[in-house]
């Protein structure tokens, strides 16, 4: 029901004015729910845009500036803050650490360890961005956790691949902490 229909119903309960289409007043009435209609537009759409869970346009580009994920097309600064924005504030789970992470532009695994209470993050490729998607991600883990993003070139998978004996790793003189290569690691 737009303005007009709205004016009119509540005038009709005054019997003052003949309201059939034909009056001055009815004519008045059209030009004010014109005007009106415009104004409830434009409120719909600035309530629609100000809030992330409704978000289509003007909205989500504020939100990705915001987040700073104004990076790349308009296409992907959509689906970065809608992925952000959708988050369940209940729960976070793993399955939440892959949006934010596909989010965020990070091709990634995510492996929890309840027990030291981390979250690595290793990647599968190099990411557009590194130090964009480090800055959204301390934004959005939780402050409980310890959370790790490993841009390792050689993962210990891979080193477990090449079947190296113990006498082959005792004879390259590297401490555990060098054949970890945690300076390939970022802490969140």
């Amino acid at each position: 029901m737009g303005a007009l229909e709205r004016m009119k119903q509540q005038m009709k309960e005054i019997p003052l004015y003949r309201l059939d289409g034909t009056t001055v007043v009815d004519h008045e009435l059209e030009a004010y729910a014109a005007v009106l209609d415009r104004f409830e537009q434009a409120l719909l759409e600035l309530y629609r845009e100000n809030f992330a869970a409704t978000a289509e346009s003007w909205g989500l580009e504020l939100f990705s500036k915001e987040l700073k994920t104004a990076d790349g097309t308009f296409e992907e600064q959509q689906s970065a803050a809608k992925g952000l924005l959708s988050l369940d504030n209940d729960h976070f789970t793993k399955y939440d650490m892959e949006k934010i992470a596909q989010a965020v532009g990070l091709s990634c695994n995510v492996e929890e360890y309840p027990k030291e209470g981390t979250v690595r993050f290793v990647l599968l490729g190099e990411p557009r961005n590194l130090a964009r998607s480090v800055r959204i991600l301390r934004r959005f883990f939780p402050v409980h956790l310890i959370g790790l993003i490993d841009h390792r070139k050689e993962t210990w998978e891979t080193l477990d691949n090449r079947n190296f004996t113990w006498s082959d790793l005792d004879g390259k003189g590297l401490s555990w902490n060098q054949m970890d290569q945690t300076d390939g690691v970022i802490e969140i």
